[in-house]
């Protein structure tokens, strides 16, 4: 039997590099994503813990502090802030809220 010679494939040392320089990106990619996916599951969970907690407190406390029961999910949700010892509508959370204004306005518009 003649011995049969094993021989690597002949690549450029341009495709190394290129293959390398892609294995880097792709795993910057993947880490960015699971660093969005956590960064975006630790907000949830702030966001779930705060709303369970609001919730446990009773009318007269949530009055205290200048909340109402309705409020708690927009609280939660970061439409409201605290200034001067009570919660009012962030920048953001007005523009929903007029958001949904208007959508409504113009399916009422539309039904009608």
């Amino acid at each position: 039997m003649s011995a049969q010679r094993l021989s690597a494939p002949v690549v450029k040392f341009d495709e190394v590099e290129i293959a390398q320089a892609a294995r880097k990106m792709r795993t910057l990619l993947i880490y960015q994503a699971v660093k969005e996916l956590g960064a975006r599951l630790k907000a949830w969970n702030d966001r779930r813990r705060t709303q369970v907690e609001l919730e446990q407190l009773d009318d007269r406390i949530l009055a205290d502090i200048g909340v109402n029961r309705a409020e708690i999910g927009q609280i939660a949700a970061g439409h409201y802030v605290r200034e001067a010892g009570y919660f009012v509508p962030t920048a953001a959370g007005k523009a929903d809220a007029a958001n949904a204004i208007e959508t409504g306005l113009h399916a009422t518009a539309r039904a009608a």
